[in-house]
């Protein structure tokens, strides 16, 4: 897990795939990781990520929130859906107005 997930100070969202990929399983569960083609584009606090699945369209848009993780469960089955797609997310975005 990066130490700081998306903000607008350091967004660099390949540098932080690479590290959430890259990370060694924790050794609680040895089968536990980051899975392919999520990637965090929205950080929302406290390590909250909005992230995409890239691999499936229409790129739904699932949260990752490490506070709620069951570390001996599958990642990929702990992921709350805010979006069916990243359009949709974007839309809801700019609805919101600044």
């Amino acid at each position: 897990m990066p130490t700081i997930p998306p903000t607008p100070e350091k967004s660099d969202i390949v540098e932080i795939y690479q590290q959430l990929e890259q990370a060694p399983p924790p050794e609680e569960n040895p089968h536990w990781q980051w899975p392919r083609g999520l990637v965090p584009l929205i950080g929302g606090g406290c390590n909250k990520m909005e992230c995409v699945d890239f691999l499936h369209p229409p790129y739904p848009v699932l949260l990752s929130d490490p506070d709620e993780y069951d570390w001996n469960a599958p990642l990929s089955e702990q992921l709350t859906p805010t979006a069916p797609s990243l359009a949709d997310r974007l839309e809801i975005w700019l609805a919101q107005g600044p």
